[in-house]
């Protein structure tokens, strides 16, 4: 089968969300799937890179103190990520994944 992870941070293991979803990969990738994931940070295989969301230095500080990083859509990219997998796993609730979500129903 082929998955899609949608996640705004995978790069980096600084945080639950992304080692639980590094885990999974892992894991679906040792049963024989196909595991691509759509993300921000540096390109790889089986990666879709989108460009980090750029916010206020007060608010960054914030929330990168906090092991975390957000995604600006691209729906070319997003649409690329989606063509020809089986299912698509969201992990946040945040603008990436919603934006995926959408495209995904249309």
């Amino acid at each position: 089968m082929k998955i899609l992870l949608v996640i705004d941070q995978y790069q980096n293991g600084n945080n639950g969300t992304t080692i639980s979803a590094r885990r999974f990969a892992e894991g679906l990738q040792k049963r024989g799937h196909t595991v691509t994931v759509l993300t921000t940070g540096q390109e790889g295989e089986n990666k879709f890179i989108v460009k980090s969301l750029k916010l206020p230095i007060g608010i960054s500080k914030i929330i990168k103190s906090q092991g975390m990083n957000f995604a600006v859509p691209d729906k070319e990219i997003i649409r690329k990520a989606m063509q020809d997998v089986d299912i698509v796993h969201f992990y946040m609730p945040f603008w990436l994944s919603r934006t995926a979500k959408k495209l995904q129903m249309n």
